[in-house]
């Protein structure tokens, strides 16, 4: 449940401001990402290993930001890196990867659509926050996604 609404805590603000904007609060990433850090030594120390697994798929995504040259933002990899620090990397993978292939879907049906081309940009945010939805979704019905 903690969980969860770390979760929208972090991706609501984010996503609207993708959609807004297409920029995203990257010092808002960093003060999450700072808080999860306290948060995970003072009450879920058991969680600091999943927590710095997931810092670093986050570096990752840092990376291909940079190598991209901004394929994919630096405020989505920010959001990224902060999301794998709070859920660790085995809760937040799957939420990345979801997000990944909604993007995609929705990315396709665009470009048929709307008659778009790959140049074009999406926010990716609220795919996020999508997956984070569907994620809470099923752990209240009993499920995991957990890899």
């Amino acid at each position: 449940m903690i969980r969860d609404i770390g979760l929208f805590v972090l991706l609501i603000p984010c996503g609207i401001c993708d959609l807004r904007t297409r920029l995203v609060p990257v010092w808002y990433t960093g003060i999450f990402a700072g808080l999860s850090v306290l948060y995970h030594i003072l009450f879920a120390p058991e969680m600091l290993t999943q927590m710095a697994a997931g810092a670093v798929m986050g570096m990752v995504f840092i990376l291909i930001s940079r190598v991209s040259k901004g394929a994919l933002g630096m405020g989505d990899a920010a959001v990224i890196t902060a999301l794998g620090v709070w859920c660790g990397v085995r809760d937040g993978f799957p939420l990345v990867l979801f997000a990944f292939i909604l993007s995609g879907i929705f990315g396709g049906i665009w470009m048929l659509i709307r008659k778009k081309n790959r140049r074009d940009s999406l926010p990716f945010v609220p795919f996020l926050l999508l997956s984070a939805a569907v994620s809470c979704v099923i752990s209240i019905c009993g499920g995991t996604w957990s890899l």
